[in-house]
Formats: structure tokens, C-alpha cells, sequence
């Protein structure tokens, strides 16, 4: 299942550890060096970032992961965190509106959440920055 795959940036030496695929969950990376880290330690570690993805895939079938950069509609960084969302009735006899406190990936900046993924285009990330 794809929500529960994982990616690691090296604050320091700026590139993301290469995941292990035959391992459990993918908790497995390996550095430039060849040695191996757990998703746990790179966790715990400050030099890395540790990203999950959203289970959701781009227009192009890519995965989507926190911190990816989004174009949509303009373009939006990918979090993970608490939100909140107003949205008005639906209702042309009510001209209320609805107030909600969300967790979960949302499009920074914009009202818009993560459903809307088959016109999503990943452009780049937080890390390296727009695709050329």
C-alpha cells in the first residue's frame, strides 16, 4: 500500500537515503556510504527529514509525499498537520457556513485539500526545488 511508504532527506549531504523496497514497511535506507538506517533512527536522528507519502499520485502516476511541490491551480507545498476548512452551504436557502479542524495532507496556502489529484502535477519539492 502506498500510504505507508516513507522517504528520508540528509539535511547535511542534501539527498534522500534510497529506500530498501524488500523491507518490512520500507524502514530500511541506505546512505551514500552503503551503511543502513531504520525509518526509527531517521526519526529520532536531526539530520533527516523523514516524509510520508500521501498515498495519492499525481496526473503522471507519480506518488505524492509531504513536502512535494504541487501545481494546481498555482503552486502549493504538500503538509501533514492540522487544518481547518470553511466551506458554505450548499443549501441556496442557507447562507451558512460550515467551520472544521482537519488533520491530515492539505495544499499549503489554499482552501483546497488533497483530492483533486488527477490534475495535480508534482513540479518539484521543499528540498531540491522546482523540476527544470
Amino acid at each position: 500500500m502506498d500510504r505507508f511508504k516513507f522517504r528520508a532527506w540528509d539535511k547535511e549531504e542534501k539527498y534522500y537515503l534510497k529506500l530498501d523496497e524488500d523491507a518490512v514497511l520500507g524502514v530500511c535506507y541506505k546512505t551514500k556510504n552503503e551503511e543502513w538506517v531504520t525509518l526509527f533512527w531517521a526519526i529520532e536522528n536531526n539530520n533527516y527529514i523523514v516524509e510520508q507519502s500521501t498515498g495519492l499520485k499525481d496526473k503522471n502516476g507519480a506518488l505524492i509525499y509531504e513536502g512535494d511541490i504541487v501545481e494546481y491551480h498555482g503552486k502549493y507545498v504538500v503538509k501533514y498537520g492540522q487544518y481547518d476548512i470553511e466551506q458554505a452551504s450548499s443549501s441556496p436557502h442557507d447562507s451558512s457556513c460550515i467551520h472544521c479542524d482537519l488533520l491530515g495532507f492539505y495544499l499549503e496556502n489554499d482552501d483546497n485539500t488533497m483530492g483533486m489529484t488527477d490534475y495535480v502535477e508534482i513540479t518539484g519539492n521543499i528540498h531540491k526545488g522546482e523540476k527544470q
